[in-house]
This record gives structure tokens, sequence and C-alpha cells, in this order.
């Protein structure tokens, strides 16, 4: 799994690295959380979110932080965070985009 934060002409502003089996984890498929957006992300496609979605992004990688101790990569959650809170105040200029397995 790749994240990218995009600006609005699709060209990478800032990027994490790959992270194997981040959306395989359990949590990816745990109905008993209320997930707002990520179970909506494509293990093996492409995900796009825009900066009105970034509250209920930031509110699911809250969830996994605080309910799942043994995810694979805590840093990229970090990470991921930071780049959503970006895509947040670029106010519509980019996007955050999962690239798949």
């Amino acid at each position: 799994m790749d994240l990218e934060l995009q600006d609005y002409r699709c060209q990478k502003v800032e990027e994490l690295e790959k992270i194997v089996g981040f959306m395989s984890f359990p949590f990816s498929h745990d109905m008993s959380l209320e997930f707002r957006l990520l179970n909506y992300v494509d293990p093996y496609g492409k995900t796009v979110f825009n900066h009105l979605q970034m509250d209920d992004l930031l509110h699911d990688l809250t969830l996994v932080k605080e309910n799942y101790k043994d995810v694979p990569d805590l840093e990229f959650l970090e990470r991921a965070g930071e780049m959503a809170m970006k895509c947040k105040e670029g106010r519509g200029n980019l996007y955050l985009t999962f690239f798949g397995d």
C-alpha cells in the first residue's frame, strides 16, 4: 500500500513508502468499529479522498491506533494522519490517494 498527497493535477507532493499488508490487517474488515472511510480503500486499486473527507479519515486512523496495538507500522498511521491534515488544510487543491498492492 502506497499513500500519496497529490495536487489537483495529480502531481505528487508527498508520499509514504510501501507498507506491505497494511489493508489486509484485520481492522480493514472489522465491522465492530465504525469506520467512515478506511473500509472503502481498495487494497488492489487506487482510492482518492478529498479535503472534505479528511475529518472522517482522521477519525478512522485514530480508531485503528486505539484498537489495534499490533498494526504492522504505527509510523505509517502517524504520517498518514499528518498528510491528511495537510490535505484538509489544502482546501480543494490537494488529494490523498491510496495505491493498493
